[in-house]
């Protein structure tokens, strides 16, 4: 009881329980309920920090390559990034990489390079925090295999066996060779093997380059209107033509690891005919100035003739190849005079006309030929090859020359290479001081110096400016080193502010003596007049001067465009300047001798051009351009007279055009009889642009100007200056039309140039067609209706020769047409007409409108100066060849007048007398 009693207080009593004795302790009792929180303790001390965590990653992976489908692992390959924080690493033997794993997080452009592998960059590579990016690539392998093109010899020569090789270094021996010829070589090429390391071929004949004209553009020899060679000469061989029969051959060469690389080897076989300049000599025969080293050239039409040379210097090795052939050839290995069949040369050596032309002219020469040759050499001291800036500069009233100066009075800025720099009043200096000072920025380089020098050629040895430079130890430099500063709109070469002197100093002076295109760039090497007084230098004609730097396959196309023109009609020379069809003013127009003197004085009707077959020239570049001055030899600034009787007044260097692109027969007009059948002598562009010489609308003063003549500098300023479609040219159309390089006109496509889209070329020249047509239908109207209904007695005429008068009846005519001042008669059906050649079946007869009768013969129907006369010529004046596009209101006018004209004059009945 006692103890039951005291553990029932345990329940209540702690302390009570604590006191109880005497008996055993009892189970434990149940926890009691959680007490409330207590009041929170002090905080404790911080603990350490913590290690970061992972913002970085990296790129690993391994890379390849693989020769001939063989895989193999890409070592020593340099791994870097852009941006450049993940440092650098190499590709080890495995081709494996890791570049680290400590790039910040973002992305990346890997690089891969060098080891002989080509560059490799993969952009947006994305580093993530912690992670390994894996990129692997299989990579380009650059050929270890070194090639170098073999010598080869220089200048090859024609119908020569040439032996072509390769030099080759690094890859894996023994090598295999493939051998193969380009497609545009001069002939059709042979090798004698094309899978060994030197094979053979034989360079062609020159016949076949000759006849190859669509390769070889433009060379061989004078040619008449029928085609045919009509004299014996020396062909000048311009740059871009020693291009074009330059032989070329691919080599690929491959080791035995699969690897292979590629070199072309040419063989060129001959050398420029630079300058091929006249001269005369002791003997007053007509020699070429040819520099020593040359491969020259002849033409000899039609020889079969062993030719042997009968004058050749002592000492020359050289041997005349072809010598039963048209086209002969030799190397003038040494200086002196080479003659055969009538042909001299005269070889010597460059000694450059800056130092020394003054020294002797000074004082040998009598006062007024000393002047005559200062005049001279100041035209070429301010031209385009004595001074790159002669467009800015002038003569002052002293002879010294001056820098030009604008409307305010300052001087005007000289332009550079870049539009957007111009430098300060430089002063004179030639094109190549130009680029060796740094107008042309680091684009000027030692492939220029050969036209801005003279003389220069590096396969031959004639002391021209790269012999001189050589042997003063000047080699061209690196104007990268050089040049500083540089700047301009980055669209165009970057130029220097000013004239930056370094490069030009370093040249030694006497190689900067030959600067400039000087007197023996166009006349040829001087070596023997300096020699010999007695052979000068004259004037030259011969494209083959301006050819040697004009006509170059890149950007030097002036020649190659004017061989398209109708400027390069040599036979047309020949025939009309020398030839049976010339009288004595022709030469003025159609020979450039002749027109450099009539462009002295274009008030003449004759000039003694001096020309003869073995001389004449073509309207070549020195008929339109002074050599000397190098500008066009009438420049508009003054009024010209034209032969068609009327004055150009501000019609810029169009005038030069219009002095011989006119009808040449005086003034016309409604108050000026005809004195005969005639109609203008074409070209009349002069008359149609000025509106002048026409009949039924005006006295013979009443100009109807085009607004074409608004134009700047007229003719040049459509017809050189504005591109048509399809047509490529580099500066100026020296084609001087719209034809482009597929052959298709586009005249009618220049109006849109300037009109836009609302004139219609295509649409004026199909209404200037149907107006013309329509006179001609009422001129034919006009001659039916004077015979009533019978018919003409015509006089035929084939090649101006008149045949036998014949009786052609009405209705045998299907229509008539006019050319020139004859009338066409389209017949239903052929009929024999006869010559005195011969007898010709034709379809169409052709008789002069003065002859023309009616069907008894005793009516002459047209009058000198009546209506049928007049319309005859107007017809020929319209036919300017641009379908009236030079003047569309003038020739609209005028076939309407014309068409008006006829009508009112057709008879109502068969003519008793002349009454057209």
């Amino acid at each position: 009881m006692h103890a039951r009693k005291c553990r029932g207080l345990s329940l209540l009593m702690v302390v009570a329980l604590a006191a109880c004795s005497g008996g055993s302790n009892g189970k434990d009792g149940r926890d009691g309920q959680d007490g409330r929180d207590g009041a929170p303790g002090t905080p404790g001390s911080s603990g350490q920090d913590g290690a970061d965590g992972r913002s970085t990653g990296g790129v690993m992976g391994r890379l390849t390559f693989k020769v001939a489908g063989v895989e193999y692992p890409a070592t020593n390959v340099v791994v870097t990034s852009v941006p450049d924080w993940c440092g650098v690493t190499t590709s080890d033997a495995n081709g494996e990489y890791e570049l680290g794993s400590g790039c910040p997080i973002g992305v990346y452009t890997i690089v891969f390079s060098g080891n002989g592998f080509q560059k490799l960059e993969v952009p947006n590579v994305s580093i993530v925090a912690g992670k390994e990016f894996i990129l692997n690539r299989e990579l380009t392998a650059i050929s270890p295999i070194v090639l170098k093109a073999a010598a080869m010899p220089n200048p090859a020569g024609f119908e020569r066996e040439v032996t072509l090789g390769v030099t080759v270094s690094g890859g894996t021996p023994p090598y295999a060779y493939k051998w193969t010829p380009r497609a545009a070589n001069p002939t059709t090429v042979t090798l004698s093997a094309n899978d060994v390391a030197a094979p053979k071929f034989t360079t062609g004949a020159l016949a076949d380059i000759v006849a190859a004209d669509e390769k070889v553009i433009g060379f061989g020899p004078s040619l008449t209107e029928d085609g045919e060679p009509f004299r014996s000469e020396f062909l000048g061989v311009s740059a871009r033509q020693l291009t074009e029969m330059t032989y070329n051959f691919d080599v690929v060469v491959k080791d035995q690891m699969g690897f292979e690389a590629k070199v072309t080897v040419a063989v060129v076989p001959a050398t420029l005919a630079q300058a091929n300049g006249a001269i005369y000599d002791s003997t007053d025969l007509v020699t070429r100035s040819i520099p020593t080293g040359t491969l020259v050239i002849a033409s000899v039409p039609g020889n079969t003739t062993a030719l042997a040379f009968v004058e050749k210097p002592l000492g020359s090795n050289a041997v005349l190849n072809g010598a039963d052939s048209e086209f002969p050839w030799f190397v003038a290995d040494v200086p002196g005079v080479y003659r055969f069949d009538g042909l001299r040369a005269a070889v010597s050596n460059y000694v450059s006309s800056s130092p020394s032309c003054g020294g002797c002219h000074e004082y040998l020469m009598s006062a007024e030929k000393l002047a005559r040759m200062e005049t001279t050499f100041k035209k070429w001291n301010n031209s385009a090859h004595g001074n790159h800036f002669f467009k800015y500069m002038e003569y002052d009233a002293n002879g010294v020359l001056v820098w030009k100066t604008g409307p305010d009075g300052e001087p005007i800025p000289a332009p550079t290479a870049n539009p957007t720099v111009f430098w300060a009043e430089p002063g004179a200096m030639t094109t190549f001081e130009f680029g060796m000072t740094g107008a042309e920025g680091t684009h000027y380089s030692a492939s220029c110096v050969s036209c801005h020098t003279t003389g220069y050629n590096t396969a031959l040895q004639n002391d021209g400016f790269d012999d001189v430079a050589k042997a003063a130890g000047w080699t061209f430099p690196d104007l990268t080193k050089v040049f500083t500063g540089l700047t301009g709109d980055p669209a165009y070469d970057l130029v220097t502010p000013a004239p930056q002197y370094g490069a030009w100093d370093a040249i030694p002076l006497a190689a900067r003596a030959y600067a400039g295109m000087q007197c023996e760039s166009c006349h040829g090497p001087l070596g023997r007049h300096v020699a010999n007084g007695g052979s000068k230098p004259v004037g030259e004609y011969n494209v083959a001067a301006c050819a040697v730097c004009h006509d170059r396959p890149t950007n030097h196309d002036r020649v190659a465009l004017w061989r398209r023109s109708g400027h390069a009609n040599t036979g047309l020379a020949l025939a009309e300047a020398t030839g049976t069809r010339a009288n004595s003013s022709c030469a003025r127009c159609h020979s450039a001798q002749g027109f450099v003197k009539y462009a002295e004085d274009t008030t003449q009707g004759t000039v003694d051009s001096g020309a003869t077959p073995s001389t004449v020239e073509a309207q070549t570049c020195a008929a339109c351009h002074d050599s000397h001055s190098t500008t066009v030899r009438i420049d508009g600034k003054a009024p010209v007279y034209v032969a068609a009787g009327f004055t150009v007044s501000g019609a810029g260097t169009g005038a030069l055009c219009m002095t011989c692109h006119n009808g040449r027969r005086g003034l016309r007009g409604d108050d000026i009889a005809l004195p005969s059948f005639e109609t203008p002598h074409a070209p009349t562009q002069a008359e149609v642009l000025m509106g002048m010489n026409a009949y039924f609308i005006g006295d013979a003063n009443g100009y109807m100007v085009s607004g074409h003549a608004a134009v700047s500098e007229t003719c040049v300023g459509c017809h050189m200056k504005t591109a048509v479609e399809g047509l490529r040219y580099t500066m100026t159309n020296h084609t001087f039309g719209f034809t482009n390089d597929d052959g298709v006109n586009m005249a009618s496509s220049i109006c849109k140039e300037c009109h836009g889209e609302e004139v219609n070329g295509e649409a004026i020249e199909a209404a200037y067609v149907a107006a013309r047509a329509s006179a001609i239908a009422q001129l034919g109207e006009a001659l039916t209706a004077s015979v009533g209904a019978t018919g003409f007695t015509v006089t035929p005429v084939q090649s101006r020769t008149s045949g036998t008068p014949f009786v052609l009846p009405l209705a045998s005519i299907e229509s008539i047409g006019v050319s020139g001042t004859s009338i066409v008669f389209n017949l239903t059906a052929p009929i024999a007409v006869t010559f005195p050649s011969g007898t010709v079946t034709t379809s169409t007869v052709v008789g002069a409108a003065s002859t023309l009768k009616d069907a008894t013969g005793t009516v002459t129907l047209a009058a000198v100066d009546g209506v049928l006369s007049r319309a005859l010529w107007n017809l020929g004046l319209v036919n300017d060849g641009s379908s009236s596009l030079h003047n569309p209101t003038f020739v609209f006018e005028v076939l309407q007048a014309t068409d008006e004209a006829l009508k009112a004059a057709t008879p109502a009945a068969a003519c008793a007398a002349a009454c057209l």
